[in-house]
């Protein structure tokens, strides 16, 4: 009741001293502790309001998202980017969200080095597969092109059709990215493979699609006049 008083009437001050008193004896809720992190970080107590969400996070259940998005933004704000990245993976593996995995890793790409940044963009893509061009693409648009091209140079993905979806977005991701050999060499790759004719043409409808038909004028070889007939 004295925490509850005290925010009523404005007296943040007053109430985050509660609630840390209150935290000292083991005596808060989830979401009080939450909300301490919260009056700790508003006053400047940065590595306390940490602190304090870091012990939560190994009390809550997987699925809670809320205050670990909270201590994950802190962790950025401080710097601790290693540290948001390994929890980020942990957190992400439980909450199996394609649109939040793209988010976080976006986050993280805009302020941390390349390796805690690509560390969290691989998980993110290892569990979500099919919205890994997406995240490339995003990443590209972002102005993080080396985190982008590291995504993009293991495609075609294991276990990945090569249907126009999943080609047409590759081509996009990689034109994002404004590295036209990613688009080439791939294509060179796929040209290598006799049995893969319809991803080959399907493959230069893109080019052509992004780049317009002169792009594909020239092609040495030309593609098999048998797959050209279907187009």
């Amino acid at each position: 009741k004295l925490v509850a008083l005290h925010r009523f009437h404005g007296r943040f001050a007053e109430e985050c001293a509660a609630l840390e008193s209150f935290a000292e004896r083991g005596a808060l809720t989830p979401d009080q502790t939450e909300r301490l992190a919260q009056l700790l970080a508003a006053e400047g107590r940065m590595p306390r309001a940490v602190e304090v969400l870091r012990g939560l996070d190994e009390h809550l259940d997987d699925s809670v998202e809320r205050p670990r998005r909270f201590l994950f933004e802190l962790l950025i704000d401080q710097g601790r980017y290693a540290e948001a990245a390994e929890r980020a993976k942990r957190w992400l593996a439980s909450w199996r969200k394609p649109w939040l995995a793209a988010q976080m890793t976006l986050r993280l790409a805009t302020k941390a080095p390349l390796a805690e940044a690509r560390g969290l963009a691989q998980a993110s893509a290892i569990l979500h597969p099919d919205a890994q061009l997406y995240l490339a693409k995003s990443l590209a648009e972002q102005g993080n092109r080396r985190l982008a091209t590291a995504l993009l140079l293991e495609w075609p993905y294991e276990g990945m059709p090569l249907n126009k979806p999943n080609i047409d977005g590759y081509v996009a991701a990689a034109a994002a990215t404004g590295i036209p050999t990613l688009i080439w060499s791939r294509f060179a790759l796929l040209r290598s493979r006799p049995a893969e004719t319809e991803a080959q043409a399907l493959f230069a409808e893109a080019i052509a699609a992004e780049y317009g038909l002169s792009s594909i004028a020239l092609l040495q070889p030309a593609l098999p006049d048998a797959v050209l007939r279907r187009r």
